[in-house]
């Protein structure tokens, strides 16, 4: 019976359980309306209506039955119900089962594999380790027979390394002492501040390296020369240079204050169109004028110069001021004075003072003569001669 049947029939059940219960009241109406004055008639002829206690009742019937069906049906449903769901699990753990075989089949075959790539590893290596235990064991024979040579070559190396570590120190230390001696040089001949500055710096560095507390007061005394030099005055050596070098270049644009006239310079060249007695008059009259001369002596007189005179007068003031201009370059104050001196003096003889030009270049003469050209240079020997006693003692 399905389950559409049975909700059927339970239906019918309930549509006829109504009509039992409606068909009592007409009875009851039917048996008051026969005795409507409350009296029962006896006889043998109608039958009690009153109901014995073995007969149940029709209604009481009727209602037990809907029960039982009722119950009926929904034990067949609950029935149906749990045959569908243990079935619905019974295949749900059969897919199950056969899923986990399935998987534990291929774990099963990659266990297998695994084992069987383990085991061939393992057999390589076995092999390879057997060969690597036999190569490190010659090998191990190998460097037992070295031992000796290595020891020999240790030592060799310890002494060689010695030997080295001795040759450096000795390079340094040559280094140091060269450049000492350079900065020197260049202070006492040139006075080259920052050259000797330089080369104190570097044999210092030279002797840090070395880093040997018998060095220690060379250079102290490294450190004191190099600041002694720094605190001397700076000298603009080639700025005066410079100046002088230009002065040199105006000597010819400066004017005589004796110089001939330029017709005299010339001579007095007749014309063409004079006949040859009158050309030989003019020379001779003025053969007569150059030997004989009538001035009055109420100053000083100065002989006036021919061309020659004053090229070799200018040539000689420009020679002054490079003489000075080279004196600069070399620190050598007292040329440098002297030639400042001379050629300041030489402007104010022979040449025109009341030029502009020959007055500036009196000016700058004079102001170059303030500017200091060489300096009182201290000793910075005492490094180099307390190195020079530490090599030669060997300490």
């Amino acid at each position: 019976m399905t389950e559409e049947e049975q909700k059927q029939q339970g239906a019918g059940m309930e549509d006829a359980a109504p009509q039992t219960r409606t068909e009592q009241p007409a009875d009851e109406s039917s048996h008051e309306e026969s005795h409507p004055t409350g009296e029962i008639e006896t006889g043998t002829d109608q039958p009690d209506p009153t109901p014995t206690a073995t007969e149940p009742p029709p209604e009481s019937t009727g209602r037990t039955g809907t029960l039982i069906s009722l119950l009926a049906v929904l034990l067949a449903i609950a029935a149906a119900t749990m045959s569908g769901y243990l079935w619905w699990q019974t295949m749900e753990g059969k897919s199950a089962a056969k899923r986990a075989a399935a998987e534990v089949k291929d774990d099963t075959k990659e266990l297998r594999k695994d084992v069987k790539d383990l085991s061939k590893k393992l057999k390589d290596s076995k092999t390879r380790g057997d060969d690597e235990h036999q190569q490190l064991d010659g090998r191990i024979d190998e460097l037992t027979r070295m031992s000796p040579r290595l020891k020999a070559a240790e030592q060799a190396i310890d002494t060689l390394s010695g030997s080295a570590l001795s040759a450096r120190q000795a390079w340094l230390e040559a280094e140091a002492e060269y450049l000492m001696q350079i900065a020197n040089t260049r202070l006492r001949l040139a006075q080259d501040v920052e050259t000797s500055v330089a080369a104190l710096e570097a044999a210092d560095e030279r002797l840090r390296g070395l880093d040997q507390p018998r060095l220690l007061e060379v250079r102290d005394l490294l450190a004191a020369e190099i600041q002694t030099l720094r605190a001397l005055p700076k000298l603009d050596t080639q700025g005066v240079a410079l100046k002088l070098g230009a002065l040199a270049t105006e000597v010819d644009r400066f004017p005589l204050n004796n110089a001939l006239p330029e017709k005299d310079q010339d001579g007095s060249a007749s014309p063409e169109g004079e006949a040859g007695w009158e050309r030989a008059k003019a020379v001779v009259s003025g053969a007569l004028k150059d030997m004989v001369s009538v001035r009055r002596a109420e100053e000083a007189v100065v002989p006036l110069l021919a061309a020659t005179d004053e090229f070799l007068m200018r040539r000689n003031l420009e020679l002054q001021l490079l003489t000075a201009r080279l004196a600069a370059l070399k620190a050598d104050s007292a040329n440098y004075e002297q030639s400042l001196a001379d050629a300041k003096r030489w402007l104010r003889e022979y040449f025109d003072t009341e030029d502009t030009a020959v007055t500036a270049a009196i000016d700058a003469i004079t102001m170059l003569e303030t500017e200091q050209v060489a300096l009182a240079v201290p000793d910075i020997s005492g490094s180099l001669d307390l190195l020079r006693q530490l090599t030669i003692r060997g300490e």
